[in-house]
Parts: C-alpha cells; sequence; structure tokens
C-alpha cells in the first residue's frame, strides 16, 4: 500500500519532471550559440558567445504544442539570375493563366532552390547562423548549371499546394553540390539538420488547384554562389544573411 501522500508528492513533482524534459528537448534541438574551430579536422568545442553577441537576436525553436509568434526559415538556397527570375515569372503567368489558378508568383526576388534547411524557429538563432557559417566556409566549388524543364504541383496543405518547377533528369553537380554541403555541415555541428532526400526544384507560387506534371521552356542558369536565407513566414520577405562565390573553371 502507497503512503498517503505519495499521489499528492507526485503531482507536485510532474510540472518539474516536464520542465526538465522540455529544457533536455531544447538542449538536444536548439543551438544557444557556440564558436567554432577553424581547423576542418579539429574536434568541435562548445564555447558560450559573449553577451553581445547572444544579445544580437532572441531566436528560439518553435516546439509541438506552443504558440510561436512568429515562423522563421533558415535554409542554404541558391538564386537564379537576374535573367532567369524574369523568365520563371513570365513561366508563373503561364500556368496561372493555364490552369485557372488564383495564387500570386512568389516574384524574382522570392525564387530560389533550397538546398538544406537548418530549421524554423521563432526569431533569428544566431548558433545556428554561425555555425551554417562555418559550414559554408569549409567547401569549394566551380560554377555549375542547374536546369528545370517541368512544372507541377507538389503534395501539400489541399489550399496550399506548391507548384514547382523540376527537371526529369540531369543536374548531377547539383546533387553533388547539396551532398558536399551536407557532408560540411556534419563537420560543423549540424548533422542533425541534414538530410539525405533532395528533390531539385523551385517554387512558382501557391494554389489550391492541382497542376498535372507538364513540359515547359527549359529554365537553365550557371551557379555562380549560394547563400544563406533568413525567411520570415507570413511577410513574404527573404532576408540574404550571406552568399559564398564558386570559383570560376578555368
Amino acid at each position: 500500500m502507497r503512503p498517503t501522500g505519495t499521489r499528492s508528492r507526485d503531482r507536485d513533482c510532474f510540472p518539474h519532471l516536464q520542465c526538465s524534459l522540455f529544457v533536455l528537448n531544447c538542449c538536444m534541438q536548439y543551438d544557444l550559440g557556440f564558436t567554432l574551430s577553424q581547423r576542418s579536422d579539429a574536434p568541435l568545442r562548445k564555447v558560450a558567445l559573449p553577451a553581445g553577441k547572444l544579445g544580437q537576436a532572441d531566436g528560439q525553436l518553435i516546439l509541438p504544442g506552443l504558440g510561436a509568434k512568429r515562423a522563421d526559415n533558415l535554409f542554404f538556397a541558391l538564386r537564379p539570375t537576374e535573367a532567369t527570375a524574369l523568365l520563371a515569372d513570365r513561366i508563373a503567368d503561364s500556368v496561372i493563366e493555364r490552369h485557372g489558378l488564383r495564387g500570386k508568383p512568389l516574384g524574382p526576388r522570392r525564387y530560389h532552390v533550397s538546398v538544406h534547411g537548418l530549421g524554423t524557429f521563432d526569431g533569428r538563432n544566431p548558433g545556428i547562423e554561425l555555425k551554417a557559417e562555418d559550414a559554408a566556409s569549409r567547401i569549394e566549388f566551380v560554377e555549375f548549371s542547374v536546369c528545370f524543364d517541368r512544372v507541377v504541383s507538389f503534395a501539400g496543405n489541399s489550399n496550399h499546394l506548391p507548384v514547382v518547377l523540376i527537371s526529369k533528369g540531369g543536374n548531377e553537380e547539383l546533387f553533388d553540390f547539396h551532398r558536399r554541403l551536407g557532408d560540411a555541415m556534419r563537420w560543423s555541428g549540424l548533422a542533425r539538420k541534414v538530410r539525405k532526400a533532395f528533390t531539385p526544384h523551385m517554387t512558382l507560387l501557391y494554389d489550391s488547384r492541382m497542376v498535372p506534371e507538364q513540359e515547359i521552356e527549359l529554365l537553365e542558369w550557371r551557379v555562380q554562389a549560394f547563400c544563406l536565407i533568413h525567411s520570415e513566414q507570413g511577410f513574404s520577405r527573404h532576408a540574404e544573411l550571406r552568399s559564398w562565390p564558386t570559383r570560376s573553371r578555368k
């Protein structure tokens, strides 16, 4: 028989247990900010950032069941050239007219190809951003081509289906870049963010109607840089935090 008052004490301890588990989960999933080794072969050392560095932002990981006022995405991406982005805009307008869509194109300033996502947060996350910059500085690559020759709707929210450009084949150098950047992310303490699955695509717009896969005018450009983007969901804003240029082919 349980001693009198044991159940009451258990109930009193339960909130503390929940709090401990919550803190543990945050420590595992959210980086409070660490300095990184300059050597690619050196073991990673976690050192708390100076107060001034931590004060740059108040980013917090969005956890299930916790309502956040903002949903900011951070990711590595490739941006099309200005001419290519304008062509993508014309393709989007054509798809809208052909299928009677109501969605609006994202626009030349927001077209991009996501390579690796780094998380969704409530505000900026300086710890993750520093690790991302460290990862990006570890790789060198030469210019390569990205091409798309088809448009289709991806599955998703029935009222918010992404209409995207894809390619039936090719883009081998893009796949190789995705793999190499993932390796660099592992060296920089971002192994949990690396995803092996990768479907190169560029989102044109969102709509409730499904667009069947169909061929389009070839969209192709030479990649001369990749960048780190901070996206504020709901505000239609993409901020390029930093970019890293390619090396020219000799």
